[in-house]
């Protein structure tokens, strides 16, 4: 299968790129060069649409592993919303046009956190929103998700 993996120079996207290449060719997509585990990489902008459409070109599938550099990049909405959002509704658009129809989201434990003295096991226990600009981005991204699958058919895990 070819995938297109975002975030591919980052320490999630890299440890990811060298488990996914073992059995895939990857295109690697970052705003700097990726040098591991990728076939191809593309040092790109997933805040413009039309790279967002040359990287999807000839994929099977995505795997979304892009986030806004923390901690610089939530000091203000800009380049969060550029990355974690603008980036993800591209991507998935572009997608959606190309009928690429396969998805994984890496998404966050930031989504929803745990209130202290809740019970532990997982399903349990009281559960809030994230607080803060990367929650709040990345509770954008699983919507976009949802509204891509609903309006598109894409099949995201997250």
């Amino acid at each position: 299968m070819r995938l297109l993996l975002t975030g591919s120079a980052g320490y999630a996207g890299r440890g990811i790129a060298k488990i996914i290449n073992a059995e895939h060719w990857v295109r690697g997509a970052d705003v700097k060069e990726s040098t591991e585990g990728v076939n191809e990489s593309v040092v790109t902008d997933i805040a413009s649409l039309d790279e967002c459409f040359k990287l999807i070109d000839g994929v099977d599938a995505v795997v979304m592993c892009h986030m806004a550099p923390n901690p610089v990049a939530y000091k203000t909405p800009v380049m969060a919303i550029d990355v974690n959002v603008k980036g993800t509704a591209n991507l998935y658009h572009a997608m959606a046009e190309k009928g690429v129809k396969r998805c994984v989201l890496i998404s966050s434990t930031g989504v929803l956190y745990q209130e202290p003295g809740a019970d532990a096991a997982p399903g349990d226990g009281r559960y809030k929103f994230g607080r803060g600009l990367y929650a709040l981005t990345k509770q954008m991204q699983e919507s976009l998700a949802r509204h891509y699958f609903e309006s598109s058919g894409i099949i995201s895990t997250l």
